[in-house]
């Protein structure tokens, strides 16, 4: 198994934060295999026998996963600095500890995936594992046939590479139109980014899809959290 720090390590078995675990070490209140640990960088094996304060890590919890309905006007994070709502402000204490799994924007509502698993958060996140993720997107404007032609293949803007988008119209008002896409990656904003470069502003945006979880199949309503099945195709990365 591959070594890994220290803090790290007690982190995935729930003894606080990294930065709580680094504190542990330096208070020499953690060994491995027997001997005081006093380097938070050294990296160890996480089946060694470790303890804290003399006392044996909890087992390895067993991986879970949560889908939560996300509503626009809250931040995907722990904490903001300005005091903004935050995901966790919906969550129930027992879920606090919990990491989600590919961040939505501060305006973005939907599917957010959650889990007990940083390993499992780290593959899903990764564009190599290409998991789909589906949104519906609200458009300022009337989306031409160039453009979706242009969407179809990778573009290059300000200097980051986004990867081809799919999309299929849904619907067209008098002032929007109503589009579905489809990615296997989640840069910073990207769907607002890249409408935006082609003169599209989004005034909506909903992700409906993560991997094969989909908003339409769980009864959720906005600020409602759910536990899901975890399929044992889904648990490789426990």
């Amino acid at each position: 198994m591959k070594k890994e720090k220290i803090a790290k390590v007690l982190a995935h078995r729930g003894i606080g934060s990294r930065r709580g675990g680094e504190a542990l070490v330096k208070a020499a209140k953690v060994t491995v295999n027997g001997q005081i640990m006093d380097n938070v960088a050294e990296l160890v094996d996480p089946e060694a026998t470790i303890t804290v304060d003399g006392q044996p890590l909890p087992p390895k919890p067993t991986t879970r996963l949560w889908a939560f309905y996300k509503p626009a006007g809250c931040l995907t994070t722990r904490h903001d600095p300005e005091g903004r709502p935050t995901v966790y402000d919906y969550l129930p204490s027992s879920l606090q500890q919990i990491h989600y799994i590919g961040r939505l924007d501060y305006a973005t509502e939907g599917l957010l995936l959650l889990t007990n698993n940083p390993a499992l958060k780290k593959t899903w996140e990764d564009p190599k594992t290409a998991l789909i993720r589906r949104y519906r997107v609200r458009l300022w404007g009337h989306l031409s046939d160039a453009d979706q032609r242009t969407l179809s293949r990778p573009m290059v803007i300000q200097g980051m590479r986004y990867q081809a988008f799919g999309v299929d119209i849904e619907k067209k008002t008098a002032e929007h139109t109503w589009v579905s896409v489809t990615l296997t990656e989640g840069k910073n904003r990207e769907i607002r980014r890249v409408f935006d470069h082609l003169g599209y502003p989004v005034t909506r945006l909903i992700r409906t899809a993560y991997g094969p979880y989909h908003l339409a199949d769980l009864p959720l309503k906005k600020g409602e959290v759910m536990a899901l099945m975890l399929a044992k195709a889904d648990t490789h990365s426990q």
